[in-house]
């Protein structure tokens, strides 16, 4: 994959073992497929589309999401944009890093939604975790590669697609139907 989604270390010489593990159980692990770099990256994006912010688009939401988290993104979680949080009027290139990474998906920069933004807190964990530990969730998304191009990348991965049609004996390939994202 040319967005560096796996580690290549696709293992295509896959031992009958595997296979039939894989066969029998519906799975099979593969230690350090993905980079940390690729996880952590993919971890931050999630935070993005919880957020309603899509980067293939304002339109292009993924097909199940749950309710828009409304805090902003604890800077814990923000591994490789570090500073989207930053607001600075004078920089333009602030202004736009504040409006891409803005919980308000409208778009709109009038001074009603920035002083809303501003009064927006931070969360207290990822996923949008309050704190509180009675009413923790599992969320799911459905389709997410529909409007995140780092999601896209691993969904649509050549390497991974070859993986599953060895693992599950496929002759003539795989096709993806969706992808789902579970978290807690």
């Amino acid at each position: 994959s040319s967005s560096g989604s796996s580690s290549n270390k696709v293992p295509l010489l896959l031992s009958k073992d595997v296979i039939q593990d894989f066969r029998k159980d519906g799975f099979a692990v593969f230690p350090n497929f993905l980079s940390l770099q690729s996880v952590l990256g993919l971890n931050e994006r999630l935070e993005f589309v919880l957020r309603g912010v899509y980067n293939r688009g304002d339109n292009q939401q993924p097909d199940k999401i749950p309710r828009l988290v409304k805090s902003q993104i604890p800077k814990a979680c923000l591994i490789l944009h570090p500073k989207m949080d930053d607001h600075n009027d004078d920089d333009d290139d602030d202004n736009n890093k504040e409006q891409e990474c803005s919980t308000i998906s409208s778009g709109s920069n009038n001074q009603k939604n920035k002083n809303r933004r501003k009064n927006i807190r931070e969360a207290a964990g990822p996923l949008g975790f309050s704190g509180n530990f009675q009413n923790v969730k599992v969320i799911q998304i459905i389709n997410i590669h529909k409007s995140d191009y780092l999601f896209r990348s691993l969904a649509v991965c050549e390497e991974i697609a070859k993986l599953v049609t060895i693992l599950a004996g496929w002759k003539y390939g795989a096709r993806l139907a969706q992808d789902q994202i579970w978290a807690k």
